[in-house]
Order: C-alpha cells, then sequence, then structure tokens
C-alpha cells in the first residue's frame, strides 16, 4: 500500500486537464458496479480537500495554479478503453492531472525482450520458454490513500440518492492502483517481485534485468510488472521432453504454487506457454531450434504494410510521423545496425509543428521504404559466434572516433554474456525538459567492476575517426 509522493504545488508545471470518454448514463453504471465490488466509493469534495491540501496556504497556492490550467481542485482523472480481446476492452484510467503533480518512485527494474538477443546457443543446444500472466493486476493492488485516485464526473444526492446521503458533489475514488497512474507501473513490480521472494520462487542468480549483465546460468527468467518468462537452455534431443528435474519446470512450477496461495492473485490460464520451443516474450519472439530472435512476424508485416502506406501519403501530420517512426525501435533493437539508415529523417521530425500538415520530403520517403525492406531482416541469430575482438567508439556533434583490440575467444563471449553493448554518457544539445530535469546532472553509466581491469589490459589500435558534414539525431559510426 503506497500512496503518489506529491510535489508542493509551487513546484507544479503545466497541469493538464483529463479526457472521460464515456457518457454520464454509462459512468453511473460503471461506478455502482465499482463500487459493489470493493473497487472504490463515492466521497465528498470537501473529504477530498481535506486529505489533498493539508493547509489553507497549500490550497491557496493550488487553486491558483490549478484554475490557471483550468482543472478543478480535485485533480480528477477520466476513463477510457483501449480494445484488447474480442469480448473485453482494456479500462484506462487517464490520470494526467494527478501524475504530473506527482515525483516518480522509479524502483522499477524491468527486463527486456531484446535481451534473448544476446543470448548465445551453442551447437547442439536450444532454447524453450514458458510466460506466465497475472489476470487484471494493477486492479488488484490496494492503493493506501484512495483521495489519490480521484476520475470521473462529480455527482450529486439526486443523480444517485441510494448512493448520496448529503448535499454537495461526490466523486469516485478509487481504493486500487489505476492503468495510467505515474507509479502503479513501480508498485506493481514491487510488489509482484515480493510475492515471488516471500514465496521462495525469486531466484536471483538468474534474474534478468534490462541494466544489469545476462546471467551466467542455463536459466533465465524475469518479471515484467504482470508477465513471467522463463528460459532454459537445453540440449536439442531433450528440448521437447520435460523432466521434474529441470531447472526451468521447478520454477515454472513453483510460481504457480505462489499464485494459487497467495490471496487476491489470480494466474491467466488462457495466456499460460509452458516449454515451448517456439514462444513470445514481452514482444520478442524466440525460436529455440533454429536460434532466432525477433519482433514477431505478424507485428513486421502489419508494420512493412503501415510504412508503405505512410510513404505513399501526400500530407503528413508531426504525431503520425512519430506514430510510423518510433515503431519501427524496438524490431530494429533485435538487429542494432539497422538503425543506421535514420539519417535525416529524425532532425526533419524535430522541427515540425504538431498543429499543421506537411509535404513529406523525398529523403523521408526514401528511409521509411528502407526501413520496410529491411523489417524482414530485423532477426538475431543466437547461434553465431561471438569473434574474438571487442570495439569502442565515441561520437560528438562534429565528429567520431574508433579503436579496436583483439583477446581470446572464450574472454570475448565473457564480455558479451556481461555487457554486450555497453553504453556510456547521455546527454542533450536541447533544453528540452524543465529546469527542474535539467538541474539533475547526467550520469555515465558505469561499467561492470570485474571487466574494468580487462578492458584496461587490452591493446587497443585506434581505427580513425571521420568528421561529420553536418549534425544528425544520430551520428553513424
Amino acid at each position: 500500500q503506497v500512496a503518489g509522493v506529491i510535489k508542493e504545488p509551487w513546484l507544479w508545471d503545466e497541469v493538464p486537464r483529463s479526457f472521460n470518454n464515456i457518457t454520464p448514463e454509462n459512468e453511473l453504471i460503471l461506478v455502482r458496479r465499482l463500487i459493489n465490488i470493493g473497487m472504490g466509493q463515492l466521497a465528498p469534495e470537501r473529504l477530498i480537500m481535506e486529505h489533498l491540501y493539508p493547509s489553507d496556504f497549500v490550497r491557496e497556492i493550488a487553486h491558483g495554479r490549478l484554475e490557471k490550467f483550468g482543472v478543478s481542485p480535485v485533480i480528477e482523472g477520466g476513463w477510457f478503453c483501449v480494445p484488447s480481446k474480442t469480448d473485453f476492452d482494456r479500462l484506462i484510467l487517464d490520470r494526467r492531472p494527478r501524475n504530473s503533480v506527482e515525483d516518480r518512485l522509479d524502483w522499477s527494474r524491468l527486463p527486456h525482450g531484446t535481451q534473448f538477443t544476446l543470448l548465445v546457443v551453442r551447437p547442439g543446444f536450444g532454447l524453450r520458454g514458458s510466460a506466465k500472466d497475472l489476470r487484471s493486476w494493477f486492479f488488484c493492488i490496494r492503493n493506501s490513500n484512495p483521495y489519490s485516485n480521484v476520475v470521473g464526473r462529480p455527482w450529486f444526492q439526486k443523480d444517485a440518492p441510494d448512493l448520496i446521503s448529503e448535499s454537495g458533489p461526490h466523486w469516485l475514488v478509487l481504493f486500487v492502483q489505476g492503468m495510467g497512474d505515474l507509479n502503479s507501473v513501480d508498485i506493481a513490480q514491487e510488489l509482484h517481485e515480493g510475492i515471488l521472494r516471500c514465496g521462495g520462487a525469486f531466484w536471483s542468480d538468474a534474474l534478468l534485468r534490462y541494466d544489469s549483465p545476462i546471467p551466467r546460468s542455463r536459466l533465465f527468467w524475469g518479471i515484467y510488472i504482470d508477465d513471467v518468462v522463463v528460459v532454459m537452455l537445453k540440449r536439442l534431443n531433450k528440448l521437447k521432453r520435460i523432466e521434474d528435474g529441470d531447472l526451468d519446470v521447478i520454477l515454472s512450477h513453483k510460481i504457480s504454487e505462489v499464485y494459487a496461495e497467495t490471496p487476491g492473485v489470480e494466474e491467466a490460464e488462457e495466456k499460460r506457454q509452458s516449454f515451448q520451443p517456439t514462444f513470445t516474450g514481452w514482444g520478442t519472439c524466440v525460436e529455440g531450434r533454429i536460434g532466432t530472435a525477433s519482433a514477431p512476424r505478424a507485428k513486421r508485416s502489419a508494420l512493412c504494410v503501415a510504412l508503405f502506406a505512410a510513404a505513399r501519403e501526400r500530407t503528413v501530420t508531426r504525431k503520425l510521423m512519430e506514430k510510423v517512426i518510433h515503431s519501427i525501435t524496438f524490431p530494429f533493437m533485435h538487429r542494432r545496425e539497422l538503425m543506421c539508415i535514420w539519417d535525416r529523417s529524425f532532425t526533419w521530425l524535430s522541427q515540425l509543428n504538431y498543429r499543421r500538415h506537411y509535404l513529406m520530403p523525398a529523403y523521408v520517403v526514401e528511409e521509411l521504404l528502407i526501413a520496410a525492406l529491411l523489417l524482414p531482416l530485423a532477426s538475431a541469430n543466437l547461434r553465431r559466434p561471438v569473434l574474438g575482438a571487442v570495439s569502442c567508439s565515441d561520437a560528438t556533434p562534429t565528429a567520431s572516433g574508433v579503436c579496436h583490440g583483439t583477446l581470446p575467444r572464450a574472454l570475448s563471449t565473457e564480455i558479451y554474456r556481461a555487457i554486450g553493448e555497453h553504453k556510456g554518457f547521455y546527454g542533450r544539445l536541447d533544453k528540452s525538459g524543465s529546469i527542474f530535469e535539467a538541474l539533475r546532472p547526467a550520469q555515465p553509466a558505469p561499467l561492470p567492476s570485474e571487466l574494468r581491469g580487462l578492458i584496461d589490459s587490452i591493446s587497443w589500435q585506434d581505427l580513425g575517426g571521420r568528421r561529420f558534414t553536418r549534425i544528425e539525431h544520430i551520428n553513424i559510426q
């Protein structure tokens, strides 16, 4: 039970208005349903205000800020749905107003599907995977401060006399973490890990996290909010054989036992994948026998169609092009060298206004078509050998440099496992973001301590550099 950390009102930036995409009639039906199942209640506005603002001084400052942006003092959210399944939609809480006045907890350390591209599958071995999913996980987590989750329209006694016994506006407050809460991911991730840890099903030695080395193990597993994926490296002739002593079998069964014994937790049986040589985990499809990892073929095919359709458009908006171009990032992360095709599109995109239509330049059309043609190749070969070499590169807006070193293949394989592709210092040349974000000093990502001495001992060879004739969003090295 954790409530969001609210900022002081004088630190609030722009507070957006929420989007409530539901009619009053249907919303009242939803309110009654949520109250009946214990997910919320109607609370008087005065009570919400008492919990939200601890003093008259804070209230006055907050009211002045909110009035400027046309947001009510209770900072309510809204409801909307997105398609999920044939018979169900996903209910989303538009909590942007409240999110804008809270600090991020920043607890979660999530895995990423593209980490499977760093697995090295030796000859005679293959991969198999299992996946589990918790049903309606966000709505199973109780919020210790329901007054931080005010949503929908105000209701009066005449609207629902059986629910409201006193005069004045009443608002629905949620007892659960809404899907859309700024800190829902952090809280849901931490709670999921805590449940498995308490039940003895949290094997830290084999855990995948995006900011950590790939485990030195035959077993790899991770938790992504409500999804658990367990992957096992096993001999090809035994890949279909499910034995009680297999590590993935032990861990998968233990996780299911913990779910069954934890009140309020329900596993979605229809989404379960069990010990499959071809499986999808965190958006990445792994073919364990062949030894490949990529975005699912159907999604890449759909993206190809979308790219060709976008290339045929005469005029486009910035929002449309952001969706089209950024949708390619995840598939290309399975073959990062493909990202080099983006030469001028991002620079052009950054100069557009959201409220206008633009004629797409020929060089942007060209890059979209190249991306579409390369999507079938955006697949990692997990069986390719690791070379006995390591390279380092860096770039400024005007020039780049590259160096190269050789070392035994066993060591290069270990470096590949431990750091894969290590990124150092992140920086921006513009002034985007609030002044408070700009005051936070950027920190370089540290190199794993066990590899620092090894890197220093390599005999590096300067391969030279080059100067850039113009500044681009991505400098190709």
